[in-house]
Formats: C-alpha cells, structure tokens, sequence
C-alpha cells in the first residue's frame, strides 16, 4: 500500500494492524509508533517530489489530499504516475472536498467533479463514490461541516 499525504500516519498504522507492508508519503513527521513500525516505510517529502514505483502497488491511498495540491499536477503529472504505480487491477481510493464544500470552496487548489476525476485517473475506473456531511471543528472556522467525496477505482 502506498499512502499518499500519510499525515500522521494513523489510517498507515490501521492498514500494518490488518497486515499491510505501507509506504507512506508525507512532508510532515509520522507518529513515532509508525516511524519504528518495520512494515512501514516512512518517506519524509512532498508528493510533487516523490516518484512513485512503476507496477509497485496493489493499493493507493489519498485521503484529503488532492484538493491541497495544484490542479496542472494533478492532471499531467500525479494521475499518470499514480496508473503506473498501480498493479494490474490495483486499487486506488481518493477522498476529497466536495465542489460544493462552504468552507473551503475558494481556498483550494482544486475541486474535481466524477467526471473530472474518471477522465484524469483513467484507465482507472472509479466503481464507488459516496458523499457524505463530516463535522469538523478548528481556527479559523471553528465549528463546521465539509462535504466528503470519497472514490474506489480500479485500474483495468
């Protein structure tokens, strides 16, 4: 498993309890308990910065973190490099703000609509996206609500 934009690795450190080996990507430091865990791999750096494997990975994992990067990226960079990480029949899961999410709708770098993310992403056919209303509560906003798109493709 690859997990892009790992954060403090907590969804790494569910993923190693069920058996996974995880690679995990993110700019920040990990929870120590995951940096000393021996089936995850921590690299400390940016996506932009980091080359995905060609062929390496049963499963992809970006939680929260395409809309942070910019759209040109994305598009003609990630996508590709992300396909190609991919093995056959590889699964890629995205979750994502919403288009229409109030609060960060004109701070992000990019929103993408189902067609948008099938067009980019393909050969990867997206078969499950679910919509949900997460609460959240931190400054500046304080109490509030986000629209969460959450996507599971498969590479054909």
């Amino acid at each position: 498993m690859l997990d892009l934009g790992a954060g403090e690795g907590r969804q790494v450190l569910a993923a190693v309890r069920k058996g996974a080996k995880v690679f995990a990507v993110d700019k920040q430091a990990v929870l120590p308990i995951a940096a000393t865990d021996p089936a995850v791999t921590w690299i400390q750096t940016t996506i932009e910065d980091y080359d995905i494997p060609k062929g390496a990975f049963d499963l992809i994992v970006m939680k929260n973190v395409i809309h942070f990067l910019k759209r040109e990226f994305v598009q003609h960079s990630l996508a590709s490099s992300i396909v190609q990480g991919l093995r056959a029949h590889g699964t890629l899961y995205i979750s994502t703000f919403g288009q229409n999410d109030i609060v960060f709708q004109k701070s992000l770098q990019g929103y993408y609509t189902d067609e948008e993310l099938q067009d980019i992403f393909h050969p990867i056919v997206f078969e499950d996206s679910v919509q949900e209303i997460v609460q959240d509560d931190h400054p500046p906003y304080g109490s509030h609500e986000h629209l969460l798109m959450k996507y599971i493709g498969r590479k054909a």
